[in-house]
């Protein structure tokens, strides 16, 4: 990657105009070409061409004096912080070490974040620093062209939300020093002991101490919510218990992969039915109890029997905004997927909200997923959840 940055350095500085070629061949006379005119001996006239090869050579020259150090500077680092082993969390692999830092994923903003606040809980519980999720580290060699095709925007999407959530300080995307790795002072630690660390991950402590380190709180109407289970009255104006339920469309579908991922409508249906009249007395009235639905226009199913309960459903808004709606929620539905359980672990009414996730907690398939849930959790009935499974055959009937 260094080289090719270094190549096309050089390609750019052969294909730019140069300004060479205003010169006429007699402003190219040096004072010693005129003196030995004068004695009568004509020296060799420079051609237009050579003049303009020696300006573009000299400014080659300078541009590779100039860059050449940053480049080889940085290609160095790079190759460096990819050669650091991941180290484990055993005392005797961390040593003397106080901050450690993860490689950056590569998928989208949810999954990645998800996974720094893992590694921060993680630091918190041994006293640590989370120095960051590093971009350098990342060996391209075992990804997928497709998530380095990607990666950009979702970096920039990244770096955006975190700015928004005033968590760009305890979440930085940065790579340590080769310096302090080379004194032990940080570290990368392997993703997976992390996940395997069972007893240092998220906890009330945790999250009470990563709230009181946000820069910048998500901005609360406080008449746009409830902060109790039931309809509240503000300046004789009765404020709706607010709903915010996340369905997970456009990259998932039954007909393609990540097919056991897709929930489909009748079971945010039903999963509202059930909970929803347990922490709202009027749960069929949106004047009471109003359920905004977060989803994408690229879906499978038709959204009609949403519209008709009188629900919201909020197309393709920013990230940013969908954020912003589950975290100042008095309940939250959310998907098989970190995008809606990230903003539902930094939930505003952190210790009010309601938050329903869907997985069967005496399966075996949900050990992979459990490092990502919050006590205080509540998980789905186990008979809606089989409802909604047993609907995935009907809809391969429609798959072309």
């Amino acid at each position: 990657m260094c080289s090719s940055t270094h190549q096309k350095l050089v390609r750019v500085q052969r294909n730019s105009p140069s300004k060479a070629s205003a010169i006429d061949d007699e402003e190219s006379f040096s004072e010693m070409d005129q003196m030995t005119i004068s004695e009568g001996v004509a020296p060799p006239i420079p051609s237009r061409s050579a003049s303009r090869a020696t300006i573009r050579l000299t400014m080659l020259l300078v541009v590779l004096i100039l860059f050449t150090p940053f480049t080889i500077g940085r290609c160095i680092n790079t190759r460096l912080l990819q050669q650091q082993p991941l180290k484990s969390l055993e005392e005797s692999e961390l040593g003397t070490a106080t901050t450690i830092y993860s490689i950056a994923r590569t998928d989208r903003s949810g999954a990645a974040i998800h996974e720094m606040l893992l590694y921060h809980a993680e630091a918190y519980a041994r006293n640590m620093t989370y120095g960051g999720a590093c971009v350098d580290r990342i060996d391209w060699r075992v990804k997928q062209s497709t998530k380095r095709k990607y990666f950009t925007a979702r970096h920039e999407q990244r770096t955006k939300l975190l700015q928004d959530m005033g968590l760009a300080d305890q979440l930085p995307l940065a790579c340590p020093s080769p310096s302090d790795l080379a004194s032990g002072k940080a570290m990368f630690i392997d993703r997976d002991e992390v996940q395997r660390s069972r007893e240092y991950h998220f906890t009330a402590d945790w999250l009470a101490y990563l709230q009181s380190q946000r820069t910048k709180l998500v901005e609360d109407d406080p008449s746009a919510h409830s902060s109790t289970a039931t309809t509240t009255t503000t300046n004789n104006q009765t404020t709706p218990f607010q709903v915010a339920v996340h369905v997970r469309r456009g990259d998932v579908d039954p007909c393609r992969l990540h097919a056991k991922r897709y929930l489909p409508n009748q079971y945010y249906l039903d999963v509202l039915d059930k909970y929803l009249p347990q922490v709202c007395k009027d749960a069929t009235n949106p004047k009471a109890c109003q359920v905004t639905v977060y989803t994408e226009k690229n879906s499978f199913e038709r959204f009609d029997a949403f519209l008709q309960r009188g629900f919201r459903v909020d197309l393709d808004s920013s990230l940013s905004d969908v954020w912003h709606g589950i975290m100042t929620a008095d309940m939250v539905v959310t998907s098989r997927s970190s995008f809606s359980e990230v903003p539902a672990m930094l939930n505003h009414n952190a210790n009010k909200a309601v938050v329903i996730v869907p997985f069967d907690k005496d399966k075996k398939e949900f050990k992979q997923f459990e490092w990502a849930i919050m006590p205080g959790w509540t998980f789905v009935d186990r008979d809606i959840l089989r409802s909604a499974e047993a609907k995935h055959p009907e809809f391969a009937a429609f798959c072309s």
